[in-house]
Parts: structure tokens; sequence; C-alpha cells
């Protein structure tokens, strides 16, 4: 079973991207309704997110 990468830092940015999991608003909406696969890849797309905001 795929997790919620939510680290309950609940804060958005300008791009509505969310600093405490890297999903973006609409992808947490949408999480509930998710499958197991394309919950993995919302899970990547963060962890990008993520690995390119350590990075600056």
């Amino acid at each position: 079973m795929v997790e919620s990468m939510c680290i309950s830092v609940c804060v958005l940015d300008e791009n509505e991207i969310c600093l405490g999991c890297y999903r973006s608003l609409k992808e947490i909406g949408d999480w509930s309704h998710l499958n197991e696969t394309q919950k993995k890849h919302v899970n990547d797309a963060a962890e990008q997110r993520q690995r390119l905001d350590c990075q600056v």
C-alpha cells in the first residue's frame, strides 16, 4: 500500500505546492481517489520536487 508523504506541515507556496510533502494542491485533493499506481506516481513527482528544491 502506497502511503501519503504528508508530514503534517501543510503550507502551500506560490505554485500551490505543499512545503511539507511537496505534493500539489490537486494531488493532495485527489489522493483518496487514486489507485496505488497513481499514488506511486504522485509520490515520485513529489520526491523529484523535493530534490530540486534542496538543490536551490
